[in-house]
């Protein structure tokens, strides 16, 4: 089975199974009301980030809208590859259901003979007991054989259904449901994609929706698409200067995020706070509001990369390794506020002989005689 067909396949099974697992982003959809006149035709192949969507020649007065969800790079590999693992386990479960059913149909036609030959052997009054024995133990053992492959069979059934489902909802997790405030009116049908917004090989999932003057109908596809973006400027990593800061109540620090690489287009940061009763960020800044333990979130733009600081917020200091925006000052930590520096009572007792000593030779050479 070719991959284009796995595909088709898969959007059959994205239909019934996508609901639990869509993104919460996104607008709850009875998909029994998906197309079911089958009026709208998603396009095969997207050329040149262009391509037309079908309506069916007996609606001749509607208004057609698209939007389209380009998968994130991760996302997209992801995709590809659980894609891969449904057609390898596609293609190993028909070479070993190929094999069971040729078993299978062996031993029901051994199974129906021998049943056929112990029934006519009840009707039999000339065969012996030991003649009928052997016809009965003949139907029990080929009974028991065709059972157990049957059995066999509805095993490997049931795990080959286990495993497609379990992939299905991992690539239906991938998948996001349209967007009401987001849809783009067409002209005559047409759909275009911005193959300039990023590089490589990328999954794209394009929705429609065709409105009558009676009724509303959706559609929806998936393709692979190859963006035209130079790889050069996209961004490849986003790292920050802390990945643990531990603040007091009230107090806050900068986190600093480094876009790579240097020469990427847009460096824009998103940032977020997984509980802002106990942490905000805005811009980076990271602010104190209680007691606890969060994890702020640096998102490089595309939403690719991603990189995170444990905060730890205590109501008050308990050690010196506090971090805060009057750490980054450098201060001197041996003097106090308002005070001279706090060089200890050693350092004293050595400027003091010092002193004395200069006041004493100055005294002599003036009076011939140490005046202390």
């Amino acid at each position: 089975m070719n991959k284009s067909k796995i595909l088709v396949s898969l959007f059959l099974i994205l239909i019934i199974c996508i609901i639990p697992f869509g993104y919460t982003k996104a607008n709850s959809f009875d998909f029994d009301s998906l197309d079911p006149e089958s009026l709208i035709t998603m396009p095969s192949l997207i050329y040149n980030g262009a391509a037309t969507i079908d309506i069916h020649s007996s609606v001749t007065d509607y208004t057609l809208f698209y939007q389209s969800f380009l998968l994130t790079e991760s996302n997209s590999s992801q995709f590809d590859s659980l894609l891969n693992a449904i057609q390898e386990r596609d293609d190993e479960f028909l070479e070993c259901s190929n094999r069971l059913q040729q078993e299978l149909n062996a031993l029901k036609e051994l199974y129906n003979s021998a049943s056929l030959a112990y029934e006519e052997g009840l009707k039999n009054e000339e065969l012996s007991e030991e003649e009928l024995e052997a016809l009965k133990t003949s139907y029990e053992t080929a009974k028991t054989n065709y059972q157990n492959k049957n059995n066999e069979y509805q095993i490997i059934v049931d795990e080959y259904e286990k495993d497609m489902n379990e992939l299905v909802a991992q690539i239906s997790s991938l998948v996001p449901l349209f967007e009401d405030e987001n849809w783009t009116k067409t002209d005559n049908n047409n759909i275009e994609i911005d193959l300039n917004q990023f590089s490589g090989k990328r999954y794209i999932i394009i929705w429609a929706k065709l409105v009558t003057s009676d009724e509303t109908h959706y559609d929806m596809n998936f393709y692979t698409i190859n963006g035209l973006k130079d790889p050069s400027t996209e961004v490849s990593g986003i790292s920050l200067n802390k990945t643990n800061l531990s603040l007091v109540k009230g107090s806050s620090f900068t986190l600093k995020a480094t876009v790579s690489p240097s020469t990427a287009t847009d460096k824009t940061v998103i940032w977020k706070s997984d509980n802002e009763n106990i942490a905000t960020v805005v811009d980076g800044k990271v602010t104190a509001k209680s007691a606890g333990t969060t994890t702020i979130t640096a998102t490089s733009k595309d939403g690719n990369y991603s990189a995170v600081c444990k905060v730890t917020v205590t109501e008050v200091q308990n050690s010196e390794n506090e971090d805060s925006e009057t750490n980054d000052k450098n201060e001197d930590t041996t003097t106090a506020t308002g005070k001279l520096p706090q060089t200890g009572i050693s350092n004293l007792i050595i400027f003091s002989i010092i002193g004395i000593s200069i006041l004493g030779i100055i005294s002599y050479k003036t009076y011939k005689h140490f005046n202390f």
